[in-house]
């Protein structure tokens, strides 16, 4: 009789006002709270969480709703039920905006979010994403705050999906474009090389009008056009480049970008006394021409450093920034930072978490993939009392974990401090090469100084005197060595890292060399982790398809991989 009147009786949605075909319950279930789609019950969980409204009569004044309706999560009402506030949350992929088929290139982006307080904040990112012109996939995960979207760039770009992203109330921070340093050293690397291009040009019809005659008027016109040029070049270019040197030289401790400050300065003050002169002899393109390679060169080691940092965020975003605790306040767990833990707290893990900390398992039972962290390729079974380690992923069920390490004691935190000491260690080599320039620049400053006076001495006029000296400070930076060293050493942790391998020690690199011999004492790490039965020997007393037989038939409900060995074999012999 009841289940007749509950079928008579119309329900709706909690949320929406949808008639409900299939009923799906709040947790914990309250007989006036139903819902037509698991979505409608993820938005009213975000809703209740927030405390933007105090009843469900409000929702409809919420922003969060009004965004979810403005962005398709949840639909305008039909007209069968348009008197009611009919609205039906759709994410099939039917209705999705996809990208066009036949798609051949795709691009990634991948960025950070902050202000995500529960795990339907970043249901909602993805739902909003998903629903995004040009976007073929989405993910975002709550733990570590990280989320990534697959698109078809000739549609969309990450300044729309940021925008969008923006719009909900949450703040994004790309992990891979440049930042605003990035661009400004771009826009000036961008000037210096248009100016110095052009300081060439009109250099080179200054040269070729030594040998053709131009009239006077043409070589001062021609001279104080790149007289213009190489100034911008001077100070607005080379401005980083003098600054560091300045500050360098006040230190006591020049480096290389001394010798270039000081070479092009130089070039550029003789060759400005020269168009005093009216001279052709002019020497602004040797001075804008050594910014420019300068400049070109740290543009490459600063587009490799971003590429080792991406490297490197990869592997710090196994680390989580919340936590599900558990207390007597609330025993079905609260999302809190990973700084609030404490040694004893109980922390809930579920499937697709990473788990935070070391700790001891007290209740449920998972599947656990430890490969990042051991390089086992087979996933465990963890069940209470089973000691767990952070950074671990949860393949599938739900634990309850008593946290035992935490923040850097933990296992994953030991392996990020290793990283980060690895990182920010001095390499023997590079200390010595940087003792090495503290004699090496002023003894080339000093032998240029001496050349030019050698020169004046001897009978040469100044100008000769003057390039021969000024030769002599340009041809002595030791750039590439000094970009060289620190950068393959940056490369190297970073590969390494990304590969499983943990630099402990930067000496290790230079050590390397001298190896001859290697000991590898972990299982699995140098197989696939796929077991493979090639050959049976028997004792005469069985062949080898009766042992295969028995062995299978043994084996039948084992999942054991090398019990699934025997039976893939007994299989493939029939």
């Amino acid at each position: 009789m009841s289940s007749e009147l509950e079928t008579k009786t119309a329900v709706y949605c909690t949320l929406c006002g949808s008639s409900v075909k299939n009923r799906v319950w709040s947790k914990p279930k309250k007989i006036d709270h139903c819902f037509c789609c698991t979505g409608c019950q993820m938005v009213y969980s975000m809703l209740s969480e927030s405390n933007q409204t105090l009843s469900h009569q409000d929702f409809k004044k919420t922003e969060l709703y009004q965004k979810c309706l403005e962005t398709g999560i949840i639909q305008n009402p039909s007209k069968e039920s348009a008197s009611r506030s009919h609205i039906k949350l759709t994410l099939s992929n039917k209705e999705k905006k996809a990208a066009p088929k036949g798609t051949q290139h795709t691009l990634a982006w991948s960025f950070s979010i902050e202000n995500m307080w529960c795990p339907a904040c970043a249901w909602v990112i993805v739902a909003v994403l998903k629903q995004t012109n040009g976007v073929i996939d989405a993910s975002c995960n709550f733990s570590s705050d990280r989320g990534r979207i697959t698109y078809d760039p000739i549609v969309a770009s990450p300044s729309v999906f940021k925008e969008i992203i923006d719009s909900l109330g949450y703040r994004v921070t790309s992990l891979e474009n440049p930042t605003k340093q990035n661009k400004k050293e771009l826009v000036r690397l961008a000037v210096t090389l248009v100016l110095t291009m052009n300081i060439m040009m009109f250099s080179w019809s200054l040269y070729s009008g030594f040998f053709l005659q131009l009239s006077q008027n043409a070589t001062l016109m021609l001279s104080w056009l790149v007289l213009l040029m190489a100034t911008i070049v001077l100070f607005y270019g080379g401005h980083p480049i003098h600054s560091r040197a300045y500050r360098g030289i006040t230190a006591k401790s020049p480096g290389m970008e001394s010798l270039i400050s000081i070479g092009s300065i130089t070039a550029y003050c003789f060759s400005v006394l020269q168009v005093f002169d009216r001279s052709v002899h002019l020497y602004f393109d040797t001075s804008s021409m050594l910014l420019l390679l300068v400049l070109i060169g740290k543009r490459l080691e600063q587009s490799a450093k971003d590429k080792i940092v991406i490297g490197l965020n990869e592997f710090f975003s196994l680390a989580p920034t919340k936590v599900k605790r558990c207390d007597d306040h609330f025993p079905r767990g609260r999302y809190i930072s990973v700084s609030q833990l404490s040694t004893g707290d109980v922390i809930q893990a579920e499937k697709g978490e990473i788990i935070a900390t070391d700790g001891v398992t007290i209740e449920g039972n998972a599947t656990v993939d430890e490969s990042s962290l051991t390089g086992e390729a087979k996933p465990i079974n963890v069940t209470a009392g089973t000691h767990v380690k952070s950074g671990s992923r949860i393949i599938d069920g739900q634990v309850k974990i008593k946290a035992l390490k935490i923040g850097k004691d933990s296992n994953l935190g030991k392996m990020m401090t290793i990283m980060e000491n690895a990182l920010a260690e001095r390499s023997p080599l590079n200390e010595r090469f940087e003792g090495l320039l503290k004699i090496f620049i002023p003894l080339v400053i000093a032998i240029s100084a001496v050349t030019y006076l050698y020169g004046v001495f001897t009978g040469l006029s100044s100008y000769s005197a003057l390039n021969r000296g000024l030769s002599v400070l340009v041809i002595s930076c030791p750039c590439a060595l000094g970009i060289a060293i620190p950068l393959a050493l940056a490369a190297g942790t970073s590969l390494a890292g990304k590969i499983g391998i943990l630099v402990k020690d930067l000496q290790a690199f230079q050590a390397i060399k001298g190896v001859n011999c290697i000991v590898f004492d972990k299982t699995g790490t140098l197989t696939t982790g796929m077991m493979e039965l090639k050959n049976i020997h028997t004792f005469n007393v069985l062949t080898p398809k009766e042992a295969l037989q028995i062995a299978c038939t043994m084996e039948s409900n084992s999942s054991h991989y090398i019990a699934n060995a025997i039976k893939a074999h007994g299989v493939e012999q029939g």
